[in-house]
């Protein structure tokens, strides 16, 4: 790891992050491995680095979800959750973690940064299977001759179902709203993975990461 990483500016950011995740009661151990990894300190070996990242990941996933919970219902918990700001830190670090050791990023970190971006969140929860109508609408982006019949047996929904979805005028508008999203470069490489982890076959149709 370059030792670029362990300059003090940076050190001492990484600490301080690290002293509030300790405060918001955050695992120690895996604080202290996010702490060691990122001053320089910690493992160098790629499958340990990658196992911190996925941890970190899972955990912050399930923070910003509580987040979420408490912004819809209205409620103030005062300091008893890990602020998005925090979370938006420790995604930032693990990030450029990944970009520097890994050919792609961990699966748990992009549902991380989804969550973060709020992508998605337009499909209402009214609406059935929203994960698969999300990966429908990721497939017809990046590949846009794909069928019906290959999304209908690479997601595993009936084709007169997702025929009925892109007739909808909300799946539309959702897929103009992701199409939108593809001017940020993270979004192109986090649909991929997204897609890949949902429907493995699909790998081999999608075109090459830049």
């Amino acid at each position: 790891m370059s030792r670029d990483w362990a300059t003090p500016t940076r050190a001492d950011h990484v600490r301080e992050l690290a002293k509030i995740l300790r405060g918001y009661r955050v695992n120690k151990k895996l604080v202290d491995e996010f702490e060691w990894l990122h001053i320089g300190l910690g493992p160098t070996s790629k499958e340990e680095c990658h196992a911190i990242v996925v941890s970190m990941s899972k955990a912050m996933i399930r923070r910003i979800r509580k987040v979420k919970e408490v912004e819809k219902s209205n409620q103030y918990v005062g300091g008893k959750m890990v602020p998005r700001s925090v979370i938006s830190a420790v995604a930032l670090k693990l990030v450029r973690t990944s970009i520097t050791r890994f050919e792609f990023f961990p699966v748990e970190l992009y549902m991380l940064l989804h969550e973060l971006l709020g992508a998605g969140e337009r499909l209402t929860s009214e609406k059935r299977r929203p994960r698969e109508r999300r990966i429908v609408a990721y497939l017809i982006i990046l590949i846009p001759d794909i069928g019906v019949r290959q999304l209908s047996r690479l997601v595993g929904v009936a084709r007169p179902t997702i025929d009925r979805w892109l007739k909808d005028g909300e799946f539309q508008a959702d897929l103009k709203y992701f199409r939108d999203l593809m001017s940020d470069p993270r979004w192109p490489e986090m649909m991929r993975n997204a897609i890949i982890f949902a429907a493995p076959e699909a790998e081999n149709l999608l075109p090459d990461p830049d």
